[in-house]
């Protein structure tokens, strides 16, 4: 794993594989991008305005904890609220209102919450 900061642009760039071929540029926030290779697979994470999101501190003191994750063996696609609502008939914002109160698995990114498509 690497990671870049560009002062001048405010971006930092978290590379996930190194090496790896970026095939598609995800956008599920404005000013989060995240690439990916063939097989939908992070290749990279990029959050612009990084300091405004994050402050100072946070990017000089930038760590990584993996110590409460849980590995799972299934790929998991990630869904927007619009992607969701539409598979289950509903509107973004009560798809958004069921993330904000835990009634649906999802995390939030940047603005945006992203949905496992098995939770549904």
């Amino acid at each position: 794993m690497k990671i870049e900061y560009d002062p001048a642009a405010d971006a930092l760039y978290v590379t996930l594989k190194a090496r790896a071929k970026i095939a598609e540029t995800l956008e599920p926030a404005p000013g989060f991008n995240v690439d990916v290779d063939a097989k939908g697979n992070p290749v990279g994470v990029e959050v612009l305005y990084a300091v405004r999101r994050l402050g100072r501190d946070a990017l000089m003191t930038i760590g990584v904890d993996l110590s409460g994750l849980e590995w799972s063996p299934i790929q998991n696609k990630l869904l927007s609220t619009g992607e969701v609502a539409k598979k289950l008939g509903v509107t973004r914002q009560y798809v958004g209102r069921l993330a904000r109160t835990g009634r649906l698995a999802a995390t939030r990114a940047g603005r945006a919450w992203l949905i496992p498509e098995s939770g549904l």
